[in-house]
């Protein structure tokens, strides 16, 4: 109720009908089942409150039962990988870079790679490709690459007690964050493959820039009481802002807010007034655009149904 004051959206928030029943797999056939013993019960358990299936039904509202699979079991994977990733070195994060990349792809086994979780990303990457063509599969694999890059910075920070500028900050967040993987496979959602000069261009580009930093703006404030009880205060855009503004923490957030209310509206403009012509790919663009901007609404919804950031 708290972020729903703060942050606002005029676009859509949906829910997959498949939620209960996708909750229900993840927590039997993947948690107690693939991923058993990976992590103690304890922790396996209030993994199962996370909700991670549902909120792949957020962001994710009209896949089908089977396309439903992969985009669940990569949400799932993003948790126990995030949660790994934050207690590592720098050149632990690095290690598992560099293992789970070559699974993507398609270099290595999971097995082969050495990497606790690189049997679930074969997994993923055997499932997408049912959905998707190769292609597709390597500009995934270079965005959870980036984010690993972001996770080595993450790191660093935790390490050295450092806090990066807000700019060099929000560079690396948008990284670290792995919203782009996400967005690569709308198109296991929507059905349609869309040209790689879509994808590549500046303003599509850039929407997808603003759709991730909305996210940040409202995830690192979500998430504030669990970087302060895990500490990882170091890494978090409002300490951020108070240590090179020299404010407190409640004016802090508030220039977070109106950031991330200048990015929706930079979003809006684009959205509404400034997408290009793609000539026979308008309509599917102006559709993926609608779905992309499904991804901070849904994160209002999901804000009340998970404890991850209790």
């Amino acid at each position: 109720m708290q972020l729903s004051r703060l942050f606002h959206y005029p676009f859509p928030t949906l829910m997959s009908p498949f939620a209960d029943e996708i909750q229900e797999h993840t927590n039997n056939s993947w948690i107690d089942g693939e991923l058993n013993g990976i992590v103690s019960h304890e922790v396996a358990e209030e993994y199962k409150r996370v909700n991670t299936g549902r909120m792949a039904s957020f962001w994710y509202p009209t896949a089908t039962w089977e396309r439903m699979i992969p985009l669940a079991r990569l949400y799932l994977w993003s948790l126990y990988n995030d949660e790994m990733c934050e207690q590592a070195t720098r050149e632990g994060v690095r290690n598992v870079r560099e293992g789970s990349i070559s699974v993507l792809r398609g270099l290595k086994t999971g097995e082969e790679s050495g990497v606790v979780l690189g049997g679930q990303l074969e997994k993923i990457r055997k499932e997408f490709l049912e959905f998707m063509p190769e292609r597709c599969m390597q500009r995934f694999a270079s965005h959870m690459d980036s984010y690993y890059a972001g996770q080595e910075l993450e790191a660093l920070s935790r390490e050295e007690r450092r806090h990066f500028t807000v700019s060099e900050y929000l560079d690396i967040r948008e990284d670290a964050i792995m919203a782009l993987p996400f967005y690569d496979v709308i198109e296991v959602d929507s059905r349609v493959i869309l040209p790689e000069e879509v994808h590549g261009n500046p303003v599509i580009r850039r929407l997808k820039s603003l759709q991730t930093l909305l996210m940040v703006c409202m995830n690192d404030t979500q998430s504030l009481k669990k970087d302060d009880n895990t500490n990882q205060l170091y890494f978090n855009l409002i300490t951020s802002m108070e240590k090179e503004y020299g404010v407190t923490r409640g004016e802090a957030i508030g220039r977070a807010v109106r950031l991330h209310d200048d990015y929706a509206a930079e979003y809006l403009h684009l959205m509404h007034n400034g997408l290009p012509d793609f000539e026979e790919w308008n309509y599917e663009v102006t559709r993926w655009v609608h779905r992309l901007s499904l991804f901070a609404s849904g994160w209002l919804g999901i804000a009340a149904i998970t404890t991850r950031y209790d």
